[in-house]
């Protein structure tokens, strides 16, 4: 496939904006560029297709850049900050179409050749003094220098010193400070000035960005990089999300449309911090066909062909959508497949994009909730009627998944303190029955050297001892039934917690073994099927654990030995 000219696209649409070219010779035309020949002049193209040598003579007097529609000419995304840094992993954005802004309830620029600049700002050395680059793009840089009027740190964007059609690139260049100084959000870049160096040299002053991308984070987390997993968890990724799609709709009420959203637009600092940056292929709700563009893989059907569909905030879900993915599986949703055939397959509403497997099986290591899955598919319908209505819509519902895992993590920290709470009480409660022989035969002892005419100051020690005794297996009872309460508390938080269960499984087979030893039939069946309810399997591993073992012996002992065997 040979790449189409950008000359080409602006003759070509140049023509069909004066009535020279139908949109059927003119979108044939195209298609047919995408696939033709290379190394031909856009000149000797268009004169095949018609347009004769004082039509294009007459095109050619047109500034360059006032109409331009380009289906497959790939340039890297410009960028409100320094998004595009070593280590994203998305590709770059491309330009989808772009033509005359008319639109007169805005402050957009209405003639891209034209720009209509503030007051020129001097940028000299005195007030701004360069630092370095930060980034490059395909029609800007940003860099960063150092503001001595005030005494910070700043980043300016402005137009690369070579860039064809510089005065389109100017116009386009104050159109996204425009946009991007009128969004104020705390997930959206600040804008501090616009100026210009001279004639068409614009730039804007934003604040300075050093946090790393959110492609960064997760290329990180996708190499097991131990720094990253333990300060990206799942669910602070997640999170980030929210606030991401939180900014997006704020966007929205303002009636802009992102239009390239991807992890290399987002940034996360150390703090929480998320921002939304690169807002130049913004839609501006209201406005002619503008500059559109995005990224394959996060692009939505509807941008594909922009020449027969609206956007609106439903463009914007489908690529937050796509970015949930990637924050889910740490892969993207979609294969990167030819422009060409995307776009004759929205053209025929048809959808161009397989229908992405749900990211709990594509990373069943990643434990994916089910409610992500049926979130993130949503938002990535093929029909914008199929989404979430809105980026509002979709954080909520992600939010609820969050409040709800929040109150799980609550429930299973409640759950186990009341466990070791539980077995804390079972401890204590298996001392006083592993002492109960001992005090048992004190007290048989004390009974038998007391004769029943004894005088009560000869009864008094065995009155004690008894009363003793009394006490502590009333002490025994309450501490046994006080350490089942905490477990099934445990369990009142959370049904399924094995510690809980366990421990109560192994306190009522204790309590088995000495009904047994009673011989108290009718007990030893209640306890029996509390064991049975309670027991996941792991008691006849774990009760080996616990337990007491006494010897008898005739005479004296000085020492025993106990040596482990196994039962074939």
């Amino acid at each position: 496939m040979v790449m189409v000219g950008r000359e080409l696209i602006d003759l070509g649409l140049s023509a069909y904006e004066r009535g020279l070219l139908d949109r059927e010779r003119l979108t044939g035309a195209l298609r047919e560029a995408s696939e033709g020949r290379a190394g031909e002049t856009a000149e000797t193209f268009w004169a095949r297709h018609g347009l004769s040598r004082e039509q294009l003579e007459q095109l050619a007097r047109v500034p360059a850049g006032s109409s331009a529609l380009a289906p497959v000419h790939s340039r890297v995304s410009e960028p409100a900050g320094p998004s595009q840094r070593p280590g994203d992993v998305e590709g770059s954005s491309i330009v989808i179409a772009s033509s005359v802004v008319r639109d007169p309830g805005s402050t957009q620029v209405d003639e891209p050749g034209r720009a209509t600049l503030v007051d020129p700002i001097e940028v000299t050395p005195e007030r701004f003094k360069p630092v370095g680059v930060l980034g490059v793009g395909g029609m800007g840089e940003v860099l960063e220098v150092e503001d001595t009027r005030i005494g910070r740190r700043v980043a300016i964007k402005r137009v690369k010193a070579e860039v064809p059609h510089p005065e389109r690139a100017a116009a386009l260049l104050e159109r996204e400070a425009r946009v991007t100084g009128r969004l104020e959000h705390p997930n959206i870049v600040p804008l501090y000035d616009l100026g210009a160096e001279g004639a068409q040299k614009p730039f804007y002053v934003m604040r300075l960005l050093t946090h790393p991308t959110l492609a960064q984070v997760l290329q990180q987390v996708r190499r097991r990089d131990p720094a990253a997993l333990a300060a990206y968890s799942l669910n602070r990724l997640v999170r980030c999300f929210v606030q991401v799609c939180r900014a997006v709709d704020y966007a929205h009420s303002r009636g802009v449309i992102h239009c390239d959203l991807k992890p290399a637009n987002i940034l996360v600092g150390p703090f929480g911090e998320v921002l939304v940056v690169d807002w130049g292929f913004c839609h501006i709700v209201g406005e002619r066909r503008a500059q559109r563009g995005g990224t394959p893989g996060f692009l939505a059907p509807e941008q594909l062909a922009p020449e027969t569909a609206e956007l609106d905030a439903r463009t914007d879900v489908f690529a937050l959508g796509a970015v949930l993915y990637d924050i889910l599986c740490l892969q993207h949703a979609f294969p990167i497949l030819p422009m060409a055939f995307m776009v004759d397959a929205v053209r025929r509403g048809e959808n161009p994009l397989p229908v992405p497997t749900p990211p709990s099986i594509r990373a069943p290591e990643r434990r994916i909730a089910a409610e992500l899955d049926e979130i993130c598919l949503r938002a990535l319908a093929f029909g914008p009627d199929q989404r979430f209505a809105s980026a509002r819509e979709l954080a909520d519902a992600v939010d609820a998944y969050l409040e709800g895992t929040r109150e799980q993590e609550r429930q299973g920290k409640r759950a186990r303190e009341l466990t070791e709470q539980g077995d804390m009480l079972a401890h204590n409660y298996r001392d006083l029955e592993q002492q109960a022989p001992e005090r048992a035969a004190e007290l048989g002892r004390l009974r038998s050297s007391v004769a029943s005419w004894s005088s009560a100051a000869d009864k008094q020690s065995l009155w004690d001892a008894e009363d003793r005794e009394e006490v502590l297996q009333s002490v025994a009872r309450r501490t046994f039934q006080a350490a089942v309460a905490c477990y099934e508390h445990a369990l009142e938080e959370a049904s399924d917690h094995g510690p809980a269960r366990l421990g109560l499984a192994r306190i009522y087979w204790e309590a088995l073994q000495r009904a047994q030893d009673r011989r108290a039939d009718a007990e030893r069946v209640y306890l029996e099927s509390l064991v049975n309810q309670y027991d996941d399997g792991l008691l006849n591993r774990s009760a080996r654990t616990v337990g007491g073992l006494r010897l008898r012996a005739r005479g004296p002992v000085t020492g025993a030995t106990l040596v482990r065997t196994s039962v074939v």
